[in-house]
């Protein structure tokens, strides 16, 4: 059974959805920005809490601001990259691309060497235009 809080919100975000709709292509994509936005803030919200970690916590293992990161948490500020990937990094969240890179990179490791044939190395223009005056 559904509370009424979310009975509430699940109404408000169609209402949402629908203006979105209606204003075009550019509004749906805004809306998108938003939910990828704030599921990754409350990505880092629910580990923090799950780690049973405080703000102050969080700053001292990230080096980010105790006050950055509670107006990135009530959504009043956007975090740079760098800063969101600081505090993820202090709450040990892997995301797919950086597990995937480190993946790829291990299987390189372990990976025979490839032959020199089977390599192309692309040559840069001053090269290039050596290699055709001779």
């Amino acid at each position: 059974m559904r509370s009424k809080q979310s009975a509430r919100f699940e109404d408000f975000y169609g209402e949402l959805e629908a203006e979105a709709q209606a204003e075009g292509a550019a509004a749906i994509r805004d809306l998108r920005a938003k939910e990828f936005k704030y599921a990754l803030i409350n990505t880092l919200v629910t580990r923090r809490r799950d780690l049973k970690l405080t703000q102050e916590n969080l700053a001292a293992r990230s080096g980010v601001a105790q006050t950055e990161i509670s107006r990135i948490e009530r959504g009043r500020k956007s975090p740079t990259m760098d800063t969101f990937s600081r505090l993820a990094s202090a709450l040990a969240i892997d995301f797919w691309p950086a597990a995937d890179i480190r993946s790829r990179a291990a299987a390189a490791a372990k990976a025979p060497p490839t032959r020199a044939s089977n390599v192309r190395v692309a040559k840069r223009p001053a090269e290039r235009s050596r290699a055709s005056s001779v």
